[in-house]
């Protein structure tokens, strides 16, 4: 999975969102982004990406994450 390979290449302490993590390949649609988005929030949430902590949302209603 390439969200995957793409945070395991983030180097521990880290804190990120989905579109910094993506960069320039963040260019799905909306709803694609959405689904991802809530996708990856619960992998995160249930330990199937136990190397990432949710931080919770920013101003901007964005989910902020942490490499740990």
């Amino acid at each position: 999975m390439d969200v995957l390979a793409r945070v395991t290449a983030l180097a521990p302490g880290t804190e990120f969102d989905l579109k910094s993590l993506f960069g320039t390949d963040w260019t799905q649609s909306r709803d694609t982004k959405l689904i991802l988005g809530r996708t990856f929030y619960e992998m995160v949430r249930s330990g199937a990406i136990p190397t990432v902590k949710a931080l919770g949302k920013d101003s901007s209603n964005i989910m902020q994450y942490k490499r740990i």
